[in-house]
């Protein structure tokens, strides 16, 4: 499935518009999510996904999961966030050129834990999560979430 949004216009104002797609998916169904925007923000709640992959350039990215298997989020000018199901397991390479890395109330592991990079796994194993986050200018945030 593609969902795609174009506008066009003669109009010579300069005009802001804003386009939101709701993607349903079945309970039962487990599948790949790919999104990708030039100007906003990409906000994922928990759905049955194995594989999300997000790419913004001017905008932050928020997501929410509990049954992937990878995660690879990517802002240039925006922060990312990712908030795992409490205990979730996972493993980690995290990467900003302008901003921090943090992880909240996560027990791990590092082979590499600077303010800018952060590569390990959970202090628990590293499960079967792979996270690969990356923003040029914005902040990384790792945090859990209870249910």
């Amino acid at each position: 499935m593609t969902a795609e949004t174009k506008l066009s216009t003669s109009n010579p104002l300069h005009v802001n518009y804003r386009a939101t797609i709701t993607i349903k998916v079945p309970d039962t169904d487990q599948c790949n999510l790919n999104l990708n925007t030039l100007n906003g923000n990409i906000i994922k709640s928990p759905i049955n996904i194995t594989t999300i992959i997000a790419a913004t350039s001017n905008g932050r990215i928020d997501i929410k999961d509990e049954n992937a298997t990878s995660i690879k989020a990517s802002s240039q000018n925006g922060n990312v966030n990712i908030e795992l199901k409490q205990g979730t397991q996972f493993q980690v390479d995290a990467t900003t050129a302008n901003g921090h890395v943090t992880y909240q109330d996560i027990a791990m592991h590092t082979n590499i834990q600077t303010t800018t990079h952060l590569n390990g796994e959970t202090s628990t194993g590293p499960g079967k999560m792979t996270l690969t986050l990356s923003a040029a200018n914005g902040d990384i945030t790792i945090q859990y979430y209870s249910t």
